[in-house]
């Protein structure tokens, strides 16, 4: 059987820090490109977290509390 992955970009309201984001519901990798053109993947992080930081007022904000520091990740 063929397995599926779906892959999500994820529309951002407008960031003073993020360029763009791709996030994998099936493995839970969300890859954050910031305005200074580097790239992150960060590990385990729940879809609710993406969408909850996709409606939050500041994605900035939101990405530093609850994202940034709490899951693991490393540059590409």
């Amino acid at each position: 059987m063929a397995q599926i992955t779906i892959v999500r970009t994820v529309e951002l309201p407008e960031s003073s820090i993020i360029k763009r984001m791709h996030y994998n519901v099936n493995t839970e990798v969300l890859t954050v490109t910031f305005n200074t053109d580097r790239t992150y993947i960060y590990s385990d992080v729940p879809d609710n977290v993406v969408k909850e930081m996709c409606k939050s007022k500041s994605v900035g904000s939101y990405f530093r509390e609850f994202i940034r520091d709490v899951y693991a990740y490393e540059e590409v």
